[in-house]
């Protein structure tokens, strides 16, 4: 799974190398997270997670490549997850919060009309940490996610003055980073249970130049 990792990124570097004009900037701004919960990739209705809201920070590089069309490219710190109640046997319901902390590599194209900018692309999202919240503080990083997160987006980008422009992209995650063999009430093999990430971004974006 390294190996499109590094593919994705070599591509994207040589191309924004041999281009004349490469726009540097950088992003910042909030996540609203949640996740899809399936079951032999079928979503399970009637279940309900609260979002995650956390910031987030990128780096990118954007280059002309046709009248009106671009080439970018960001690196990103995306902490990403979602919040749900538990139940325990002997207390009161308690807030939980699942957190994963994504380095995301994100190329993209970008269609301009001004002042607007529509972007789609993809993502390959690398786990830094993944760790659960309960009352008594952060546990252990957890081994059962997945370190790796595959993806698409698609947003729009509002170009606010030269240097500055306002942005919201949807990231739907395609693999799953959890996945859980369950079984019914009898013990027998009931499927396959899996989670997906759901993010949606609103942000600001600084050029460099």
């Amino acid at each position: 799974m390294k190996k499109p990792i590094l593919l994705i990124v070599t591509i994207l570097c040589f191309s924004l190398s041999i281009s004349a004009q490469v726009n540097f900037y950088i992003a910042s701004g909030v996540n609203l997270s949640n996740i899809s919960q399936e079951i032999n990739n079928e979503k399970i209705s009637g279940l309900s997670n609260g979002s995650l809201v956390s910031p987030f920070l990128s780096i990118g590089a954007a280059t002309p490549i046709l009248d009106k069309l671009y080439l970018f490219g960001e690196i990103s710190y995306s902490p990403q997850g979602y919040q749900n109640d538990v139940f325990p046997p002997d207390g009161p319901p308690t807030a939980q919060k699942t957190k994963y902390d994504y380095l995301n590599v994100m190329p993209g194209l970008a269609y301009q009309i001004n002042p607007v900018r529509f972007e789609i692309g993809g993502f390959v999202g690398y786990s830094l940490s993944e760790k659960i919240k309960f009352m008594d503080g952060w546990s252990e990083d957890l081994d059962f996610i997945d370190e790796l997160n595959v993806g698409a987006f698609a947003g729009i980008n509002i170009i606010l003055f030269k240097e500055l422009s306002i942005f919201s992209r949807y990231y739907y995650g395609l693999a799953s980073v959890l996945e859980l063999n369950i079984t019914d009430f009898d013990g027998n093999p009931a499927g396959i249970y899996a989670e997906k990430t759901r993010t949606l971004q609103v942000g600001l974006s600084f050029g460099l130049d």
